[in-house]
């Protein structure tokens, strides 16, 4: 276990060193609801701080933002009329 691992009952929380602060980093489940939140609500500072760690580390989350990206896009092409995407 990662030393300054802290057990809880549902899940494990990582006390990272983020610009002179000791954050909790986050899961993949949490990052996944705030790239979600992000697209329609602004997020806090210590939110986007926690996501922007997060992405740091988690290739699967940027691709899952990488692909919100790509399905907002097609659907604002959709809306505008547009023809399919290029792939």
């Amino acid at each position: 276990m990662h030393p300054k691992a802290l057990l809880c009952e549902q899940f494990t929380l990582y006390l990272t060193h983020y610009f002179g602060v000791y954050m909790i980093r986050i899961h993949c489940k949490k990052a996944s609801h705030l790239i979600v939140q992000s697209r329609y609500q602004a997020l806090t500072f210590k939110e986007r701080a926690r996501l922007r760690l997060h992405l740091g580390f988690c290739h699967y989350c940027r691709a899952f933002k990488r692909q919100m990206n790509a399905i907002e896009q097609s659907v604002e092409q959709w809306k505008d009329g547009s023809e399919s995407p290029k792939k």
